[in-house]
Formats: C-alpha cells, structure tokens, sequence
C-alpha cells in the first residue's frame, strides 16, 4: 500500500462497492493480497456480493409488503437497479431506501404498476413517523380554555410525526391485508386519489384517510391559516351552516388522535 493512506484505501474501497468502475476495481485489486485458498479478485468479490447482500435485507426489512407484493426475484431486481440508481451515501442504514418510492415512479420498468411506488410510499411513511421529533400534544380541555371571541383566530401547529400522503390505488386496505396474511391479491385503482394522513401515539405509527374537506381544512391550517379562513375556503364545497361543526370535529378527531401540539389565537 506504499504511496497509499489509510484514507485513500477506504475512499477507493467505498468506490469499489459503491460503483465497481475499472478504475476502483483495478487499484483495489493491486491493494489486496492473493492467498493460497483465493485470489485477490475473488477476495473482492466477496466484499462486493456482500455490500449488495446487506443492502438488499435493508430494503426488505424496510419495504416487507412491497417485498411480499413484488415476490423474491422480482425484489431482488428491483433492489439492485435502486442501489445502482442511488448508491448508499448515509452513514446509518436507516436512510438507505428513502428514494425507493421516487425509483419506482421514475424508472420505466415500473411506471405501469405505479402502485408499487405508492406501496413504497406507504411503508416509508409508517417509518418516519417513528423518527420524528418529539413534541406535547394537547387535549380537548386545552380547545375548552379558547375564549369564544378568539376562535376566529385560531390556528393549529401540528406534531411533527404528521405526514400527508394521496393514493390512487387501494394501498392501505392492501397493506392490511397483507399484514394480516389474507389471500393474495393485486391493488385496485380507485375513482379519485384518497388523502391519508400518518402520525405517531405512544410510540405506534398511526395512519387513516381524510374526507375532501378534512383535507382541505388540514392543508389550510398547516399553511398557517386561521380558523375564519378556514371556513371561508369551505363555502365553495359546504353548506355555510355546516362548515364551523364539521371544522371544530375535525379539530377534536385531530386532539383526540394526538396529533395537535399547539394552539393560538392572539
């Protein structure tokens, strides 16, 4: 390794299982030692096949429905054109699959069964809501001490586990099914997209669907708007009577879910 720090080595190394180019594979080769039992290249391949070995239980331990959906072979391709695509760049292991959805929805082998993208999507919701940051959440006594003057006023800052996702297929009811090891079958297209919203209580990820104006008065309130805005932006779709109910229930459900962390009016 003469003419060669331990700093080089690693680099080329990681070049070598990152992208096998001739260039790494070739210094590689001249940096490791042949044996009686194994060639030097031989020896590589191992690290190699093994780097990829690793990677690929990263994607099933993350994606294990996708991975039941998709079959063994048809993973394992997939896992290795996403580690082609988009080479390990973290250095926790956590991270590794966060492009997959983006992978599926962009790579042509797999732009006609967009539901393996949303799949995808899915199970890498579920996950982060287990990472995110800790916040309070609130409960319905806290909605009781608003003075009614200043409901108006109100506006909701969401616990940072909250992630909002569309999908076109039945991807939920799919997920279920396979968790609860019903008979296999394939996603169903649905008329329109559904809104699904996806937090974290107690330490379980949580996740149901939101009614159109549920989804409305969620995306207004964390672009910051007040409860009045709110229900002025309802009355292209909503009775006007109805609206203030429907928002407050919805703000409960949201409490009793435990997804509110705070609230203000001034």
């Amino acid at each position: 390794m003469i003419g060669f720090s331990l700093y080089n080595v690693q680099n080329i190394f990681q070049a070598y299982l990152s992208d096998h180019k001739l260039e790494s594979t070739h210094t590689m080769e001249s940096l490791t030692v042949d044996t009686t039992q194994i060639s030097a290249t031989r020896r590589l391949k191992i690290y190699y096949d093994g780097y990829r070995l690793r990677l690929l239980e990263i994607l099933e331990n993350d994606f294990p429905k996708l991975h039941t959906l998709m079959g063994d072979e048809a993973f394992e391709t997939l896992g290795l054109l996403y580690i082609a695509a988009y080479p390990s760049q973290h250095f926790s292991a956590r991270y590794f699959g966060q492009y997959l959805a983006q992978f599926l929805a962009e790579e042509s082998t797999y732009t006609k069964q967009s539901y393996l993208a949303e799949m995808a999507k899915f199970e890498w919701a579920l996950a982060d809501t287990l990472d995110a940051a800790n916040a309070n959440t609130l409960t319905l006594d806290n909605l009781k001490s608003i003075p009614p003057e200043q409901w108006g006023n109100l506006k909701i800052r969401f616990h940072p586990s909250l992630e909002v996702h569309a999908f076109e297929w039945d991807i939920p009811q799919l997920w279920k099914a396979i968790e609860n090891k019903e008979a296999a079958r394939l996603p169903k297209k649905q008329k329109e997209a559904i809104t699904w919203i996806f937090w974290r209580k107690e330490l379980q990820s949580q996740f149901r669907s939101l009614t159109k104006p549920q989804a409305i008065i969620l995306a207004l309130f964390q672009k910051n708007h007040d409860f009045s805005d709110v229900c002025e932006s309802l009355t292209e779709i909503m009775d006007s009577e109805t609206i203030p109910p429907v928002t407050l229930g919805f703000i409960q459900q949201c409490i009793h879910d435990g997804f509110i962390s705070e609230l203000s009016y001034a």
